[in-house]
Formats: C-alpha cells, sequence, structure tokens
C-alpha cells in the first residue's frame, strides 16, 4: 500500500474501522470490528467491540460458548497505520497482562444483553490512531425508522487492500425510541455478515451548503454573535456564491452493530430475516462515564 493522500482523497471514518482477530494459543479463530473511542470526560484511549467479539460467548449467557469456538480468545490483534509510510503495523491486546486477567469496562445491563465492551488502551506514538474525535461528525441528525445508515465494519474478517472497511448500506428498521426489553438498541434492516460484530454504525444525511469567502464569513460570525439581522446578512451577500450551493454528506455516530436476530419457536430452525441488533451509542458513553470494571474470567 503506497502513500496516500488520505486527508483530500480518503475519509477518514475508514480509519476508524478496526479489523479484530480473534486469536487462541496463536491460532486465529475468529474475526471482528471494533473502533478506538474517546470521552471528554476521561483521558482515556478504549477499545470498544462487542463481548461476545472479546470472550467468545454472549452477554446474557457467559457460562455457555458460542457453539463454533472452543474457548475464549487470549488475544485480540487488530493493524494501525504508521505514520511514517502509512503501512499497516500489528497492535496486540492480551488477555494476560503482567501474569493477570486484564479489565475491562462492561455495562450494568449486560446480564441483559447489552453486547459491549471497553478496553482501556495504550497505542504506540507512531501510528495514526482516529478516534470519533477526530471526525468531522455531526450530532444533529434525526435518525428515525426508514433513515439511512452505514455499518462500516469487515464481512467475514473481508477487508480492502487488506486493511480498509467495508461500508454496508442499511436503514433503521424499528422506531429508534422504542426501547425492546427496556434497553437503548434499534434494529436494522442490512446484509450483514459474521465478522461485522463491532462495526461502529453511523446516520447519514446529504446537506446542502454554502462555500463562503473570507468576508462573508465574517458576516455570518456577526450574525452569530447578533449583531446582524438576517436581512442584513442577505443584503450583503454575493448572490451569485449562494447559486453554487454544493452538497455534502454528514455523518453521525449512532451505535455499535451488534448481531443478527433469528426468528422462529425451533431453535435448530430458525429464519434469518435480515435484520440486526446495533446497540445505542449513550450505552458507549455510559459504560465510561459510570465503570464498571470486570476481570476477564474466561482464560482456560
Amino acid at each position: 500500500m503506497g502513500k496516500m493522500d488520505i486527508g483530500k482523497k480518503m475519509s477518514p471514518v475508514s480509519f476508524f474501522a478496526l479489523r479484530l482477530e480473534m486469536v487462541r494459543k496463536e491460532k486465529v479463530i475468529g474475526s471482528g470490528t471494533g473502533f478506538i473511542y474517546k470521552s471528554d470526560r476521561v483521558e482515556q484511549n478504549f477499545l470498544v467491540t462487542n463481548y461476545h467479539v472479546l470472550t467468545a460467548r454472549y452477554p446474557e449467557k457467559p457460562e455457555t460458548l458460542l457453539p463454533e469456538f472452543e474457548g475464549s480468545p487470549d488475544e485480540i490483534r487488530f493493524s494501525l497505520l504508521r505514520k511514517e509510510d502509512y503501512q499497516p503495523t500489528y497492535s496486540a491486546v492480551s488477555m494476560l497482562q503482567g501474569g493477570k486477567p486484564i479489565s475491562w469496562l462492561e455495562h450494568k445491563d449486560r446480564a441483559r444483553g447489552v453486547d459491549i465492551i471497553a478496553i482501556p488502551i495504550e497505542l504506540p506514538q507512531d501510528v495514526i490512531v482516529i478516534s470519533q474525535m477526530e471526525l468531522d461528525l455531526v450530532d444533529d441528525i434525526n435518525f428515525e425508522v426508514g433513515s439511512d445508515l452505514f455499518i462500516i465494519g469487515f464481512p467475514f474478517g473481508f477487508a480492502a487492500g487488506q486493511f480498509f472497511p467495508i461500508w454496508k448500506r442499511g436503514t433503521v428498521a424499528s422506531e429508534p425510541l422504542f426501547r425492546p426489553n427496556g434497553l437503548p438498541m434499534f434494529y436494522i434492516d442490512s446484509f450483514t455478515n459474521p465478522g461485522m460484530s463491532g462495526s461502529p454504525v453511523l446516520a447519514v444525511e446529504i446537506r446542502e451548503f454554502i462555500p463562503l469567502e473570507s468576508e462573508q464569513a465574517r458576516l455570518f460570525e456577526k450574525f452569530q454573535r447578533k449583531e446582524l439581522s438576517p436581512l442584513d446578512v442577505i443584503s450583503q451577500l454575493d448572490q451569485d456564491s449562494i447559486s453554487r450551493s454544493q452538497h455534502k454528506k454528514c455523518l453521525q455516530l449512532v451505535g455499535i452493530y451488534s448481531s443478527k436476530i433469528l426468528v422462529g419457536l425451533d431453535p435448530a430452525n430458525r429464519e434469518d430475516p435480515n435484520i440486526g441488533v446495533v446497540w445505542q451509542k449513550e450505552l458507549i458513553d455510559d459504560i465510561i462515564i459510570n465503570p464498571c470494571y470486570v476481570e476477564h474470567p474466561f482464560l482456560s
């Protein structure tokens, strides 16, 4: 992978999602997705993913391994790009540190199914680290049932150029204000695949904007300070610039993808309606702001 003009030609969001390898006894046993998250309340990087990616167990039934696994991972590996040459370099989180099981943050409602963990993590200084705070995201998209979303992850571990995530499109399939089982989650309609567990989910909205020259920008700053009225601003604007309006794709982080749901009364013969679960972003903030540290109990 050659050197790239990241600022002009690539979406920074494509550096946000990380491909995770679940490793046990030096063998890759599965894959997932995660991302680096920061809080303005805590000076710490966190690796955020699903509970079941880290443990190979459902959060509401941790005593039972997922059917396709013989044991929980003892290491999680992922790649970041070096600042010097933009080449991928491996990083890893060992489940044993200093001879002791690591601790992570999980939600107080983990036993009710909240499938999110956050691992405090130290990252090298020579790599590119993109958290949600480094992205040009908005926080005022009125996403609702039927709204467009992107699920950004690694289906079956597949990556573009062996590093970059795949942007899968989906739509909000249930009312976001309705909380199934009393928990902040909603359903999406999308063709998702194994390996996308832990993917960031972003609402998308195309907005029209007018590029302003420096003098026009100063007019709007005066308007924001209530030094000019709306009519004053309009009367002083260059009308030609108004006609040169542009469109921009705006994104908002709304949650973390967890898994598909299967429906039917017979556990051995359930149907796949292509509906997935998204845990809302407020849960990530809650985990970090109200920390519940848990020492890894599944290393045998």
